[in-house]
């Protein structure tokens, strides 16, 4: 897997990164997944919701951040062609 993938999951539970990769990066749908892990699909359910929270949280200001940064090169390439006039 990707080494990025791997730095944002490390430290989560096994039994939570298991389901969401079966699903994010595997295709698979909830009941597949219950299925094969023979859990149900409420479980599965859940695993995603606590994985999915872990995730935003800890991104949270790193999206935060990136969000700004982007406003500033929207603004700066605003600003060179319709103020300077750059075409």
């Amino acid at each position: 897997m990707d080494l990025y993938i791997n730095d944002a999951l490390e430290g989560i539970p096994e039994k939570l990164k298991i389901v969401f990769i079966m699903n994010k990066f595997e295709g698979f749908k909830y009941l597949e997944i219950a299925e094969m892990l023979e859990i149900s699909v409420k479980t599965v359910e859940s695993r995603m919701s606590k994985i999915l929270k872990i995730l935003r949280k800890r991104y949270s200001g790193f999206l935060s951040i990136i969000f700004i940064f982007l406003i500033l090169i929207i603004e700066f390439l605003f600003n060179l062609v319709v103020v300077k006039g750059i075409k």
